[in-house]
């Protein structure tokens, strides 16, 4: 009896020891809690990862995100709504899905910092369909699009030219014997002068030369760019509703409020015409209208 009183005296004589010495460690930053950010220090990137609460995205379309520049690109989710992104740079990105819940937009905002996977700062929802549902995707390929305009600017007008005169012989006219001052004989008609003769001379015209017309000096402006791989990028984010917009440069959703392609202006200054020979399902349809306007996939 009197050995276990004395172990249990000593096993907490040994707690009063360790105590200060765990407090000691908190008091001079020893202890750091398993739950506090470590930043490794040397990391320049980090990563995303989330998701849309509805697992199966059947219908989920239009879904990109929006870098700190401003950049659009296409992101794309796994079967289960999942996504990651890493070597991402720091700053503020904005998820977009331009078809989410109920059809309508939604925007979630997440904060990448180095050496760390950041999540949405907001709940993305997806647009849902019944796991059961029989309902096929659309296959879309675009098989050419191509995107601009030419024009041909008049750097000189062209100059007509002057048709030349030919020249005209010399003749003669009988003017009556006596009366004029040529003869004629053999043929050749020999000036004798002083009215001794028949004929008086009507001389002839030299010849004026022809002026040659100077065509006019041109060079085109704008060229029609190949956007076949950019449509086809912005169908595959899930838009079936964009134009393009000059002012801007690139391919915009409908409204013109969100950059779902950056393009280069292939003819600046000019209202540049769109042409898409798109296959859906199969099936052929080619689009032919200007930017600005509205294109329905």
């Amino acid at each position: 009896m009197k050995t276990t009183v004395v172990a249990i005296i000593a096993m907490v004589l040994m707690a009063f020891c360790v105590m200060p010495v765990a407090a000691s460690n908190a008091d001079n930053d020893l202890y750091t809690s398993k739950y506090a950010d470590i930043d490794p220090g040397f990391a320049t990137t980090g990563g995303i990862t989330g998701a849309v609460r509805c697992h199966d995205n059947l219908l989920t379309k239009g879904v990109t995100i929006t870098d700190p520049a401003g950049i659009v690109s296409p992101l794309e989710l796994r079967a289960d709504g999942t996504f990651d992104l890493i070597g991402m740079a720091p700053g503020k990105y904005v998820i977009n899905i331009a078809d989410g819940n109920g059809g309508q937009p939604e925007q979630a905002t997440v904060t990448v910092r180095a050496g760390y996977i950041s999540f949405l700062e907001s709940e993305l929802l997806g647009h849902a369909v019944d796991g059961s549902s029989t309902e096929e995707l659309d296959t879309i390929v675009v098989l050419n699009a191509t995107y601009g305009m030419q024009t041909i600017v008049i750097d000189s007008p062209a100059v007509p030219g002057v048709p030349g005169v030919p020249a005209t012989p010399d003749t003669y006219v009988d003017v009556g014997q006596w009366h004029g001052d040529y003869k004629k004989f053999m043929g050749h008609y020999y000036f004798v002068g002083c009215n001794m003769g028949k004929y008086d001379k009507i001389a002839g015209t030299p010849a004026i030369p022809a002026i040659p017309a100077i065509p006019a000096v041109t060079h085109i402006e704008g060229q029609y760019a190949d956007v076949r791989a950019d449509v086809q990028a912005v169908i595959d984010g899930g838009a079936r509703e964009f134009m393009f917009d000059n002012s801007k440069q690139g391919i915009y959703t409908a409204d013109g409020a969100t950059l779902l392609k950056a393009v280069a202006d292939p003819a600046v200054g000019q209202v540049k015409s769109v042409v898409i020979n798109v296959e859906i399902n199969g099936v052929l349809k080619t689009i032919n209208t200007m930017e600005y306007e509205t294109i329905t996939i």
